[in-house]
């Protein structure tokens, strides 16, 4: 769990108890606040124990939770910049990490050096690029170069790394957390708005246009973030009213949900739950396992 503190407390799953606190001396005497905290994409072939996080002061920093230790470190050259978000790339030792001006820069793992800088281009009439906070990154599935990125400009972004524009965008999302999500297969993406009516869409990726709302209906629950349990059923969780909701893809409705809650930033599915599904979701002060039978 990442604290605003800029610390990152790593928890046992089946007792909650705090196994050890992620930090160094800068973050002890001047510590910035956590954006984002991304464990590296986990195989069968490549265990690890490598987290990244973001941080509001503009650092990317690599941790080893296993051994508690700050793998590596690097500060953006901008000592304005904010680093709001990031994502590992699952076929490459690359990471993305979005910006508070809209750019995106591709890092990579081992030198913490950028390699590529992806943004607007400066024509006005040119939606290829964000003009605004980039608070989500998803990878695509199966296709190493492409990813997409939404934030508070009210855009999805198509990105192929090999280029420094977005190939295609789309308006209408506002994304405020980890609320993009693909199918296993990266035909479809699943958004989830921060907002009160047509929060949770379904996109085709190939073009960009929208294949149909879900839940369409005004609501007072604003989303943050969103995860496939399967390929028919879609834990979500919201804020302003907090939730955490259960929806089937096929009956197009909610069919389990706890509300009445704190806001709700951030959930994670347990990868090996023994029964069910089990998923750890995120709120101002307290991290909460929770498991779904159905």
């Amino acid at each position: 769990a990442g604290l605003v503190s800029g610390q990152i407390k790593v928890y046992n799953p089946v007792n909650g108890s705090i196994v050890t606190t992620l930090e160094n001396e800068e973050i002890l005497s001047n510590g910035k606040a956590l954006s984002r905290l991304r464990c590296k994409p986990y195989t069968d072939f490549q265990p690890n124990t490598l987290v990244a996080a973001t941080y509001v002061s503009g650092h990317l920093r690599l941790w080893n939770f296993a051994t508690g230790q700050c793998a590596a470190q690097v500060r953006d050259d901008d000592k304005n910049a904010e680093y709001l978000s990031l994502s590992f790339n699952p076929f490459a030792d690359v990471i993305a990490v979005g910006l508070s001006n809209g750019h995106i820069k591709l890092y990579d793992e081992n030198t913490l050096q950028v390699v590529s800088l992806l943004h607007k281009s400066l024509s006005p009439f040119k939606n290829n690029g964000h003009t605004n906070r980039v608070l989500c990154i998803a990878n695509h599935p199966t296709n190493p170069h492409e990813f997409v990125s939404s934030g508070w400009d009210n855009t999805l972004q198509f990105w192929d790394a090999r280029c420094p524009n977005s190939i295609r965008s789309t308006f209408g999302a506002f994304v405020c957390g980890e609320g993009l999500v693909f199918d296993r297969k990266g035909r479809d993406l699943v958004v989830a708005s921060w907002r009160g009516k047509q929060q949770l869409q379904l996109i085709d990726y190939t073009t960009g246009k929208l294949i149909e709302d879900i839940e369409p209906q005004l609501t007072n629950h604003y989303l943050t973030s969103a995860q496939y349990l399967n390929k028919d059923l879609l834990i979500t969780c919201g804020t302003n009213l907090g939730i955490i909701k259960v929806v089937d893809l096929q009956k197009k409705a909610t069919i389990a949900s706890i509300t009445e809650l704190p806001g709700i930033y951030d959930i994670d599915m347990a990868k090996k739950a023994v029964t069910g599904h089990r998923f750890l979701i995120t709120n101002n002060t307290s991290i909460v396992t929770i498991e779904y039978n159905k």
